[in-house]
């Protein structure tokens, strides 16, 4: 009985992970992404 709650339990915490998932990945695209192209277009001369 005892494997079946923990199945039970893991099950549940994917299934959590499953719908985290898409924001973690919008806070990544849509902050962390323009800091690192800034970061990497930094370092590059651009007349303006």
């Amino acid at each position: 009985m005892e494997d079946s709650l923990a199945g039970m339990a893991r099950r549940r915490a994917l299934l959590g992970y499953v719908f985290l998932l898409p924001t973690f990945l919008g806070i990544l695209v849509f902050s962390a992404g323009p800091v690192i192209v800034s970061l990497g277009l930094s370092f590059f001369a651009w007349n303006v």
